[in-house]
């Protein structure tokens, strides 16, 4: 009876308790929608949630799928709507994509060009608006306002609503004012001078005016944080090995308009070299090694003559074949001495040739017309001295604005490979300029010039010049590989007018001309000339002399120059020098109406200074005269005075002239000029002169004592349009009817 009783019991319990513990059982996922989505494919969604259709459910799978529908990056709203049957729970996923970005709008800018934002912006268009990618790109912006000065630039983004869930974002942009440098100080350098350190850094202070021209005067944090090595690296140059260059401490006013910037510095003892050693190999002898050493013993540490050293002796052993040349320094310091022993051990490895040449980047220029400036070929032992020629010489032709030359290994160790990478220039021109000088007054130029014309390294040019005083006209065509050799060929047609003080002269005719280089860096220039050459509207006041000169007379001569030129940059010449010996033979057996001779030597060296200064010296000399019982036109003698001769002088004042005062040339000349030359700003390629000149044009050598002197500034912009010159010359002993000083400007190239 009992037994009965209990499992009654437990009958009933389960009866009334079942609904319960059948509710309490997980349920199954029935099934799985998703609504709301439009671009963003269903597989997607159902690809990274873990809720599984026939798998229990579970509260904690939902929440946690919500959080990865979210991490998909495409959805700014993630809903869930739960609906339960008899069979199961069916679980449906609400999804409100974020906008499309159609296009990105710049309002507020006034100091940066909207195309320049929009190019530094990293925002994928037709894609989900990301507001960490916005928030990015408005520290973008933010960077290119604080490299300008516009330290306090406030940058805000918005959405405008566009139709199909687009939107346009648009940056708002206020610019605020530009902070400018007004101090730049060092704490802690007690024996190098703070004007020394400036020197060497870009970032300077803002001076009114300059600033203005150049661009400097404002801070930018990457050209600070080249500026801290380079101090070090100056200090490096004067034997302070332990010097440390701490973190600029930069504090702004309280109106946020200026800046000022200090660096501490911590300079150290000064070292001085203690012994030089060579090991390793050598190619003649040790002594001939040392010899090209100039770090010495007892001299105070610089660093930049040890890597000049190396790259000396790389060079030497790269110039031989052997590419792969290893020359090490090992420096030890003594810190009880104040000493640095250096140890340069030499590995040269084995001589290596080249395989292959490969050119790219070219899309208009033909291979060989890149492959013929080079100095080296397939299968030519390695020349470390002939690849830099070769660069030079492309850079020189000015047909690229890019030459790398790269050296990867061939397919054997004895073998290397030379990719040359150029990016071609912009070689078609137009240009119009206007300018002054003393010869010509005011003046307008128009010209129309393409080098590297159709590929094949032609040249072609047409250009009008109009002045107060003078007309130009001419055309010229050059093939700087005529017929597929090494030799230029051109010709030049051209008409020019001048107007002086009691006569006028007009010259037209044209030039043959050819150029062939006969060793590296030496040519042969030969030209034939031929010019009618009239004088008119000649003044009743003119001497005698001028008189004689009315009237028209030819020309007929053969020109030849013999050059010898390694700069390093025939627009930018930093080092390296040009030398010319030119002659002139007019009339004889080439007919004509005028009979002269002409004997010109010319030279100038640029000697590369510190601080990226450069010296330069030039100097001519030269003798005309007549033969055959002919006299010399005016219009062939030497006038000395303006920008291209004798500074601070007008055209012809430093010269002869007649018993009327006029200027009538000389038939000989002596001529030198001294040059300094350094950067303002070399963002803008701008750079600054100083010069003094000395020379004189003269008839008879008695007369060579007396020479006449000028000094002064100028200013050298390698512009768009191409070299600018503006020099005022100063006429240091001026005569009674002579100028004290001339303001002179030419659009062209220098000497």
């Amino acid at each position: 009876m009992k037994i009965i009783s209990r499992f009654f019991s437990i009958f009933l319990v389960y009866f009334l308790f079942y609904p319960f513990l059948s509710f309490a059982a997980p349920q199954k996922v029935t099934k799985i929608l998703i609504v709301g989505n439009e671009r963003v494919p269903k597989k997607a969604i159902l690809k990274v949630i873990k809720t599984k259709v026939g798998e229990p459910f579970s509260d904690e799978k939902i929440r946690e799928d919500v959080k990865r529908i979210y991490k998909i990056g495409s959805f700014k709203d993630v809903m869930v709507d739960l609906l339960s049957t008899k069979e199961g729970k069916e679980v449906t996923f609400v999804v409100i994509e974020k906008p499309i970005v159609k296009g990105i709008k710049i309002r507020g800018n006034k100091k940066i060009e909207t195309k320049k934002i929009k190019s530094a912006l990293s925002i994928p268009i037709s894609n989900f608006v990301d507001e960490k990618i916005l928030t990015r790109n408005v520290d973008i912006i933010k960077k290119l306002y604080a490299d300008e000065g516009y330290y306090f630039a406030e940058i805000n983004y918005n959405f405008i609503p566009l139709p199909e869930n687009q939107v346009e974002v648009e940056f708002v942009i206020d610019e605020k004012k530009k902070s400018k440098i007004k101090k730049v100080e060092f704490v802690g350098n007690k024996r190098v001078k703070s004007k020394e350190l400036r020197r060497v850094m870009k970032t300077r202070k803002w001076i009114f005016g300059l600033s203005w021209f150049t661009g400097s005067g404002y801070l930018n944090d990457e050209d600070l944080k080249d500026d801290l090595n380079r101090i070090k690296a100056y200090y490096l140059t004067k034997g302070f090995l332990r010097v440390k260059v701490g973190s600029p401490i930069i504090k702004f006013s309280s109106n946020k308009k200026k800046i000022f910037i200090k660096i501490p510095i911590e300079e150290g003892d000064r070292y001085k070299v203690g012994n030089v050693k060579l090991t390793g190999d050598v190619l003649t002898t040790r002594k001939d090694l040392y010899k090209k050493v100039k770090i010495k013993k007892g001299k105070i540490f610089n660093n930049s003559v040890l890597q000049a050293d190396i790259a000396r002796l790389t060079d030497l052993f790269a110039d031989q074949g052997y590419a792969y040349a290893d020359v090490v320094p090992d420096i030890k310091i003594d810190d009880k001495r104040k000493i640095v022993d250096i140890t340069i051990d030499i590995k040269k490895g084995r001589k290596v040739y080249y395989e292959r040449i490969t050119i790219t980047g070219n899309k208009t220029t033909r291979d060989k017309v890149i492959r013929r400036e080079l100095d080296i070929a397939e299968g030519d032992l390695y020349n470390a001295t002939a690849m830099k020629r070769s660069r030079r010489d492309l850079i020189n032709t000015k047909y690229f604005s890019k030459v790398e030359f790269s050296t990867p290994r061939g397919s054997s160790s004895d073998l290397i490979d030379l990719n040359v990478n150029v990016e071609e220039a912009k070689t078609g021109q137009f240009a119009f300029g206007a300018g002054y000088s003393q010869l010509e007054g005011g003046a307008a130029l128009v010209s129309l010039s393409k080098a590297n014309l159709f590929g094949l390294g032609y040249f072609a040019s047409a250009s009008v010049k109009i002045g107060g005083k003078t007309k130009q006209y001419g055309v010229t065509f050059i093939d700087p590989w005529f017929l597929g050799y090494e030799l230029s060929s051109g010709i030049s047609l051209y008409r020019k007018q001048y107007e002086y003080t009691r006569y006028d002269l007009e010259r037209k005719g044209g030039e043959i001309f050819f150029t062939k280089r006969i060793w590296r860096d030496f040519r042969v220039h030969l030209r034939y000339r031929y010019r009618r050459n009239t004088v008119n509207n000649v003044s009743e006041n003119a001497s005698i002399y001028i008189k004689d000169q009315e009237g028209t007379r030819d020309t007929s001569s053969i020109y030849t120059e013999l050059i010898w030129d390694t700069r390093d940059n025939y627009l930018k010449p930093t080092r390296g020098m040009r030398f010319l010996l030119s002659g002139e033979y007019a009339g004889g057996f080439l007919a004509g109406d005028n009979y002269f001779y002409r004997i010109v030597g010319e030279g100038g060296v640029y000697i590369p200074m510190p601080k990226r200064t450069v010296f330069f010296v030039h100097g001519s000399a030269g003798i005309v005269d007549s033969f055959g019982g002919k006299s010399l036109p005016i219009y062939e003698r030497f006038f000395l005075g303006g920008i291209k001769s004798l500074r601070g002088f007008e055209w012809g004042e430093a010269g002869p002239e007649d018993e009327r005062g006029n200027v009538i040339g000389g038939l000989k000349e002596l001529l030198l000029n001294l040059e300094y030359q350094f950067p303002l700003s070399r963002a803008i390629e701008l750079y600054g002169v100083v010069f003094f000149d000395i020379g004189k044009a003269f008839d008879d050598f008695s007369y060579i004592g007396d020479p006449r002197y000028s000094s002064g500034f100028g200013l050298r912009w390698y512009s768009p349009l191409g070299p600018m010159r503006i020099d005022m010359g100063f006429n240091l002993d001026p005569w009674d009817d002579e100028s004290r000083y001339t303001i002179d400007f030419t659009l062209g190239t220098f000497f």
